[in-house]
């Protein structure tokens, strides 16, 4: 049995791509006991992103596979092929394993097959499954298919964020929050914070191509809302010190400091919130002015 391997800080994208592979997770376990699967960055599967667990219900005595943890990672446009999974998907009983701070963006709705965010499936029992973020469309058919259906037990999961509220009859002995519906995803701070910790560390940045994720999306993954007055953001470092990093109203390209505009170093980990209330982009400027990108995601000050 592989028992205490860590699966950290790894690039998995368009996964299971070639044709009869589809079947195929980006990452893949069965019986194991204390394995950690954190800090990846999981980007376009034709099936669940990361699947965990075997057995169904059929060894409801065991606990061969525990106390794993599944957190912070990031998993984006996973059931581009296969559909009734979702980003991350258990089954099976797996007692001590948790499932924490993940951050999903992208997945389908259930037009061609039942979509989820995250599935557990028949048997998954003693799990706990807290603070993950899913920017999933509302068209899925749960936001988590946790529901009492297959013998399912003693699942704890709270305070997820999402963009939709679909969720089935709570399955015995488990303790689930409904979760709280962002239809626009633009993040509560503690949220967004979950969002920006998600995925490859700064260290391991340089394994995720700008082909894959843009510079100034690395730097800022997710929108956020914050109350005027609030004084800084969490960002990911730009990765070059030459670099100026800008909040400014989008579609800017003249950059000076002042009440809608704030300025941080190329390898800053936060950035001054604008003082005017409005809507902000991030943007990266070289050393010779030039603006190299512009953020997908946006800062809400109000």
């Amino acid at each position: 049995m592989c028992k205490s391997n860590s699966i950290t800080n790894n690039v998995l994208y368009n996964i299971s791509s070639l044709p009869g592979f589809g079947g195929h997770a980006g990452i893949t376990a069965f019986f194991v006991d204390s394995l950690i699967i954190s800090h990846n960055h999981i980007q376009v599967t034709a099936y669940n992103g990361i699947n965990l667990g075997w057995g169904w219900s059929n060894f409801a005595s065991s606990t061969t596979c525990k106390n794993n943890q599944v957190n912070a990672n990031r998993l984006v446009d996973t059931l581009n092929r296969l559909h009734d999974s979702g980003a991350i998907y258990t089954i099976g009983q797996m007692p001590g394993t948790t499932i924490n701070q993940n951050y999903v963006k992208g997945i389908p709705p259930a037009t061609s097959g039942p979509t989820y965010g995250l599935h557990n499936d028949e048997g998954s029992a003693y799990i706990t499954e807290n603070d993950n973020v899913l920017d999933i469309s509302k068209d899925v058919k749960y936001t988590i298919n946790c529901e009492d259906y297959g013998a399912k037990h003693d699942l704890t999961i709270l305070r997820t964020y999402a963009t939709v509220n679909k969720m089935g009859v709570k399955p015995p002995n488990s303790v689930i929050d409904t979760p709280v519906v962002v239809s626009d995803n633009v993040w509560p701070l503690t949220q967004y914070q979950a969002c920006v910790s998600s995925g490859v560390q700064d260290a391991y940045r340089g394994l995720i191509p700008e082909s894959v994720l843009p510079a100034a999306d690395y730097v800022f993954p997710a929108s956020v809302s914050v109350a005027t007055g609030t004084a800084s953001i969490e960002i990911r470092s730009s990765g070059a010190s030459s670099n100026a990093v800008w909040l400014a109203p989008a579609g800017t390209t003249q950059f000076t400091p002042g009440p809608t505009m704030t300025k941080a170093a190329g390898t800053a980990t936060s950035i001054a919130v604008p003082a005017s209330p409005g809507s902000y982009k991030l943007s990266i400027v070289n050393a010779q002015g030039t603006k190299l990108g512009e953020s997908a995601a946006l800062v809400r000050v109000k």
